[in-house]
């Protein structure tokens, strides 16, 4: 071989070992995309129910202090949650849901809660198929608002675990079926849905943790 064809030839190999690591990344990269989700759900709620304390007089006129479960509606709910790579099994998350419900107790209201939770979730395997089980824990803070100009919010420290189930359609969509168990905490004892003036509030509850179990279809969209 003519010296001037070694040299092409050992040129030729320089160039095609230095490219191949940018055409691995490349191929990952386009395998991979950017590790971000965003899903879109709609699903089922429970409305939960809130622990209420009342006063009873007796025909004695002596007094004694009863509670009881005032429960709100089940009925639709709706949510966005955004999920970014942090391990090849493991995502962070941010999330938002939104119910319309309404208040079961003696003077019943109409109100909305919101969840925005922060967390993740860890995927454990492949089920046996295409099918990806998952579970994940959030933490945030719940919102109550009545749909009463004037009954003011209230929000809560609020977190969630749940479990789920991914299932890969093509290379940028999924479906995601999610059950979560949300819980927002109260104090010991305290008045909630109260107006802005002086007058009474709607209801009066003794210290409970307020429970709403959640199932809900997502279809994720993946970068």
């Amino acid at each position: 071989m003519r010296r001037a064809d070694a040299m092409t030839v050992c040129l030729m190999a320089a160039a095609t070992s230095l490219s191949y690591p940018a055409v691995a990344l490349a191929t990952d990269a386009d395998d991979h995309g950017l590790g971000i989700e965003t899903t879109f759900f709609g699903g089922y709620r429970s409305g939960g129910a809130f622990r209420e304390t009342v006063t009873i007089t007796a025909a004695d006129e002596t007094t004694g202090v009863v509670t009881r479960d005032v429960h709100l509606k089940d009925s639709a709910g709706f949510g966005v949650a955004i999920n970014w790579q942090a391990e090849p099994d493991a995502f962070y998350e941010v999330a938002y849901s939104r119910q319309t419900t309404s208040l079961r107790s003696k003077a019943p209201i109409d109100l909305k809660i919101e969840y925005l939770q922060i967390g993740g979730y860890a995927t454990f395997g492949e089920g046996g198929g295409r099918t990806i089980p998952y579970v994940l824990i959030t933490i945030g803070a719940a919102r109550f608002s009545p749909d009463t100009v004037d009954l003011d919010a209230i929000t809560k420290l609020a977190g969630a675990i749940g479990t789920g189930i991914k299932y890969p359609m093509t290379k940028h969509l999924a479906l995601r079926l999610d059950v979560r168990l949300y819980a927002a905490f109260f104090a010991s004892q305290a008045s909630i849905f109260c107006p802005s003036t002086e007058a009474q509030c709607v209801q009066s509850i003794r210290g409970t943790t307020f429970w709403q179990p959640d199932v809900a279809l997502g279809l994720t969209v993946k970068f």
